[in-house]
């Protein structure tokens, strides 16, 4: 039932932020692009997509990393059949993730009745993705926005949500007052829309920073339709700053393999001297030495571990702008 409806439905990926909070690994990455688990995080994404019957993919980008997301496409789509389709469109100026769900949306709404629209620094279980589609479909959603539980510390940077018994959405502040939390709910990046949505879109407003926040729109919509749905995410990964990407590293590798958690793409190339003591990823055509003893570290593709021979804990290796590998110790 899910793949059917799924079929119908574009997907819009924003990912085309700088990437700030991620660098210095971002001066050369684009943020979706770095690695979780030895895969780019959006070869992640779009493999959970695909695995529920989404076929049709718009990606945002940022112009100065278009090489980087034509190369990934053609790597990715070796992989599969002709049925998959993955258009890049171009975001010319960083003006916010609401402006680029505009961009996305003003050619998906010309292949679907209904779209997804994601950032492309969070990841969701293909099993989430088939729950959204499928409370969207049931409850004839207008818009489904995916929710998170979290702490009354951390409410006060995200945002609060009103939900009603039936799990329509009542209303959303974001960076709430303490007078002014709602719960403990807190929305996701993630949502599911009409075709209709798009009429809305005009209440995109720019705010203080000089972006367009969609915000704004969602507060229209909720005010003026009765089916706005909330759907609670149990289980994500969000990769906003490095600590997110080196830790969801490490808590997936713990959960995927067994101690001392190792897990090593087959062409690295990794000397009999050296060691890997724990919770070690070492990426593709990788190059690590003897004598070098590694311990909670992440190694990217490509990277050369040769002028590095001690012990390295809490490390990321990774290639800067000039394919010269450097090390970011992670505390």
């Amino acid at each position: 039932m899910v793949q059917n409806e799924a079929r119908n439905i574009t997907a819009v990926i924003a990912c085309a932020g700088k990437g700030t909070r991620m660098l210095p690994l971002t001066k050369y990455y684009p943020k979706c692009l770095l690695y979780f688990l030895n895969k780019p995080i959006l070869e992640h994404i779009l493999e959970n997509f695909i695995a529920v019957g989404v076929k049709r993919f718009i990606i945002i980008i940022n112009p100065e990393k278009k090489d980087f997301f034509l190369e990934f496409r053609q790597f990715f789509l070796a992989k599969y059949d002709n049925s998959i389709v993955i258009d890049f469109k171009i975001q010319e100026e960083p003006l916010g993730f609401g402006h680029a769900l505009k961009i996305g949306l003003s050619h998906a709404i010309e292949q679907s009745e209904k779209m997804i629209l994601l950032a492309g620094d969070n990841l969701f279980p293909a099993e989430f993705i088939k729950k959204m589609i499928k409370e969207h479909y049931n409850a004839e959603s207008f818009l489904t926005i995916a929710l998170k539980k979290v702490s009354l510390e951390e409410i006060h940077e995200l945002s609060t949500v009103e939900l009603d018994s039936e799990n329509r959405i009542k209303q959303i502040i974001e960076k709430p007052k303490p007078e002014e939390i709602l719960s403990s709910i807190s929305a996701c990046a993630f949502y599911i829309v009409n075709k209709t949505f798009m009429k809305y879109m005009k209440w995109l407003k720019k705010t203080n920073r000089g972006e367009y926040e969609i915000q704004t729109v969602f507060s229209k919509v909720i005010a003026e339709e009765k089916n706005v749905i909330g759907c609670i995410a149990k289980k994500w990964y969000h990769f906003s700053h490095i600590t997110d990407l080196f830790g969801n590293n490490m808590n997936a590798l713990q959960q995927h393999t067994a101690p001392p958690h190792i897990l090593v793409a087959k062409d690295a190339q990794i000397s009999k001297n050296a060691i890997l003591e724990e919770n070690v990823i070492i990426g593709s055509q990788a190059i690590v030495p003897a004598d070098c003893r590694l311990k909670n570290v992440i190694v990217f593709p490509k990277t050369n571990l040769s002028r590095f021979k001690k012990l390295w804990e809490q490390r990321i290796f990774y290639l800067d702008e000039k394919s010269i590998t450097q090390q970011l110790k992670v505390d």
